[in-house]
C-alpha cells in the first residue's frame, strides 16, 4: 500500500494516536516524527489532499499541535528557551495548517504566536521573535499581558534605526494602551536613556 496516498495518512493517524498514549511516553517524540513524515508523504502523493478534512484523519495535525504546544510549555516553564522556541515554532506552523484547512474553529492562535515570540525573545533571538509579535500587532491584539509586545517592537526598531516602524508601533501601542507612559516616548527619549 506504500504507493497509495491513503496508506500514509492512515499510518500518520495511527502513529498520532500512539504518540499520545501515556504508555508510549518514552517513544512519543519518535512516534510524532514518524507520524509527521507519513502525513507529509500523503500530502506529496495527493496534492488535492481531500483526506485531511475526513473526520477519521483530521485529528493528526491537531495531535501534532497539542504535542508541540505541551512540549513548548514544559520548556518555557524550565526556561529552556532553545527547546521552547523550537517547539512553539512548530506549534504555530501546525496551528496555521489547522486554520488554513478549517480543521478546528479558530481564526488566529494568539497564544501560540505570543509564546513563540516570547520564547525567541528570551533566547536572545530577537530577529526570530519579530514575525510572531508582528502577527499579533497586525491584528491589534491588546490586553494587559500583551503590552510588552508593542514595547519590544518599539525598542527593536529603535535599535535597528528604523524610524518608520518605531513610530508605527509607538502609535499602535498608544492606541491600545492610552494610559501607558511608554508610548509617549520619542526616539529622542530613547537616545537620552
Amino acid at each position: 500500500n506504500a504507493a497509495k496516498p491513503e496508506a500514509h495518512i492512515l499510518k500518520a493517524t495511527i502513529l498520532a494516536y500512539l504518540m499520545n498514549d501515556p504508555a508510549n511516553e518514552a517513544q512519543a517524540t519518535q512516534l510524532r516524527q514518524e507520524s509527521i513524515d507519513a502525513y507529509k508523504k500523503y500530502m506529496e502523493q495527493d496534492p488535492a489532499k481531500p483526506l485531511i478534512v475526513d473526520p477519521q484523519y483530521a485529528n493528526a495535525p491537531i495531535a501534532y499541535y497539542s504535542s508541540f504546544f505541551n512540549e513548548g510549555i514544559k520548556g518555557y516553564n524550565k526556561k529552556d528557551w532553545p527547546n521552547a522556541s523550537a517547539s512553539f515554532k512548530q506549534t504555530v506552523e501546525w496551528s496555521d495548517f489547522i486554520i488554513a484547512n478549517k480543521l478546528a474553529k479558530m481564526e488566529f492562535d494568539t497564544s501560540a504566536n505570543l509564546l513563540a515570540g516570547a520564547a525567541f525573545q528570551n533566547d536572545k533571538k530577537d530577529d526570530a521573535a519579530i514575525p510572531y509579535f508582528t502577527r499579533l500587532t497586525d491584528k491589534k491584539i491588546g490586553g494587559d499581558d500583551n503590552e510588552f509586545v508593542y514595547q519590544f517592537l518599539m525598542g527593536y526598531y529603535f535599535r535597528k534605526e528604523d524610524a518608520a516602524n518605531f513610530e508605527k508601533y509607538r502609535a499602535l501601542g498608544k492606541e491600545l494602551y492610552p494610559k501607558s507612559e511608554y508610548f509617549t516616548y520619542s526616539e529622542i527619549d530613547f537616545i537620552m536613556s
